[in-house]
């Protein structure tokens, strides 16, 4: 039970998470205006949902939790970049709104990060509370 839970983590969460974007890109395909502006609007609220789920581990597994706090730390940073990348490689407007997709992937990042951080900061308030 306890490599069970162990293996249950935030790294588990971020690989669903990179599937699911992974699918909603290949829905794109040929890209649409309407599959890319889905994606953009998907691009905001999905990678700061999963890195704020990354924690969610905290509450089956006992032991560790500094740990875990480490491996949501890493398995987001890495998670919320590579699911940003993969859900701007599949947002294609065809004419020049496709300049506006670096900020875009800044948008994207951006929410991911700070919810990340927010995590951290509240897992470490946790820890040292206890």
């Amino acid at each position: 039970m306890r490599l069970l839970s162990a293996l249950a983590g935030p790294e588990l969460l971020w690989m669903a998470c990179l599937g699911l974007t992974a699918r909603l890109v290949c829905r794109n395909r040929p890209p649409t205006e309407a599959g890319s502006d889905r994606l953009q609007k998907i691009g905001f609220w999905l990678p700061a949902l999963t890195a704020l789920l990354s924690f969610a581990p905290w509450f089956w597994v006992p032991h560790a939790k500094g740990w875990l706090i480490l491996r949501a730390l890493i398995s987001g940073g890495v998670g919320i970049l590579w699911a940003s990348l993969q859900l701007i490689s599949g947002i294609n407007y065809q004419d020049s709104r496709n300049s506006g997709l670096v900020g875009t992937l800044f948008y994207f990042l951006l929410s991911g990060y700070l919810a990340l951080i927010v995590g951290v900061v509240a897992s470490l308030i946790a820890l040292w509370a206890r």
